[in-house]
């Protein structure tokens, strides 16, 4: 398989003492989408051209046509002494592709311990993957790529690579198009968009309109210290159409100013460093502050907490960022109040309600106030929470000004 391994389909006969037609039909579908994705190498159906930096005693029988002569004895390999050396795939004009298979010669052992490749722009190189291991073969799904030269970089061995066979494919865009999209800030004030699928190329706006392909290119956090809405989403480059939904995250204010003014209970238990009442101070949706206890009779709601803004502020409206994550539903507060204050002791009520749907959809909330009010202290009460929880989870808390 892929990574070195066997695999294990793990199927049985039913009562009949046959296959179920469910599973019988799966793996036909399988069956065929193997097919269409590793039928036809793309180093053996088109004119490609092979060379090395480095060619083990520029001997022949190391030479980097090895790679492609169909014969799994025989080897590229390079001298002992050679730093990162590569290898250069040619084409006679652009080729798209998304999988590379590549095998070590495993008689000699295991040697390569990274390896990265890139594409050719025509400038420059770009990398569209990389991965710490070869062995019996590897395959690793890249970037989708459109490219007429590529290289595969040997960063890191053992002993001198010794490769057998090198192969390219082109699987379906369906097998790689997919994948969740999240947009975070951290407490400095740095938006980072955060992607299950790193294949994906991003594309984001910061004033609340869609993003389109000629949008910023996401590449790293970048600062937001206002409040607004970013959006973002991701797309598979060279293939019209394959894309997903955007998706969009209204920010509060800059809260690196803001500090806690009290709690009604902060939990004992940190969770290794990401739960406290300060986390709710950035959106990371991984950081919280919960009221979590061995004492359920303290933990349950109502909770509140009470941050000083630093100064005062006309408030439009209030963010809530959820705690995400498998199996944490439970704690989410589902009803609400929020106040706000000049002076930390004198409260006015500037909204309070429900978080709508919020068990199913757990993203972050922006909630209007019904009139625009000023303040410098804000109070979050967390009246109850989805599921009759006995105990709150808040992942973050900011405004956003009239």
């Amino acid at each position: 398989m892929g990574r070195g391994g066997t695999m294990n389909i793990g199927l049985a006969p039913d009562t009949r003492g046959i296959l179920h037609e469910d599973d019988v039909r799966s793996l036909k579908g399988w069956k065929a989408l193997m097919e269409e994705t590793f039928g036809n190498n793309l180093l053996a159906s088109h004119e490609v051209t092979v060379s090395a930096s480095h060619v083990r005693g520029q001997s022949d029988q190391f030479s980097a046509a090895r790679v492609l002569d169909g014969n799994n004895e025989t080897y590229w390999a390079c001298d002992d002494t050679a730093e990162n050396p590569e290898l250069v795939f040619e084409f006679r004009e652009p080729v798209k592709f998304n999988v590379l298979s590549i095998r070590e010669q495993i008689a000699l052992g295991q040697r390569v311990d990274a390896f990265a490749v890139d594409t050719w722009n025509g400038n420059q190189w770009n990398e569209v993957g990389n991965a710490t291991s070869i062995g019996n073969r590897r395959l690793l799904v890249l970037r989708n790529a459109c490219s007429s030269k590529f290289r595969i970089r040997f960063t890191r061995a053992s002993a001198c690579p010794a490769i057998s066979e090198v192969a390219l494919f082109r699987a379906p865009i369906g097998l790689i198009l997919g994948g969740k999209l999240t947009i975070i800030r951290t407490g400095e004030g740095m938006v980072q968009i955060r992607s299950t699928n790193p294949w994906l190329t991003i594309r984001y706006t910061t004033d609340g309109s869609e993003p389109t392909e000629s949008s910023p290119l996401y590449t790293a956090p970048f600062p937001f210290l206002r409040s607004g809405t970013v959006k973002a989403f991701g797309y598979i480059e060279n293939e019209p159409g394959a894309r997903i939904p955007s998706v969009s995250t209204t920010f509060g204010i800059d809260r690196s100013k803001w500090r806690v003014v009290s709690v009604s209970l902060d939990s004992p238990f940190d969770n290794g460093g990401v739960a406290g009442v300060t986390k709710l101070l950035d959106d990371d949706p991984a950081t919280f502050w919960q009221t979590y206890h061995d004492d359920k009779s303290l933990s349950a709601p109502p909770h509140e907490v009470v941050l000083d803004m630093g100064r005062s502020l006309e408030v439009a409206a209030f963010t809530f960022q959820p705690r995400m994550g498998k199996g944490r539903v439970q704690a989410i507060p589902d009803q609400f109040a929020f106040y706000l204050s000049q002076d930390g002791t004198s409260w006015t009520l500037a909204a309070e309600g429900e978080f709508a749907n919020i068990k199913a959809s757990p993203g972050m909330r922006c909630v209007t106030l019904p009139r625009p009010m000023s303040g410098r202290y804000l109070r979050f009460v967390a009246k109850h929470v989805i599921d009759d929880g006995n105990y709150v989870a808040v992942a973050g808390l900011g405004v956003v000004e009239a």
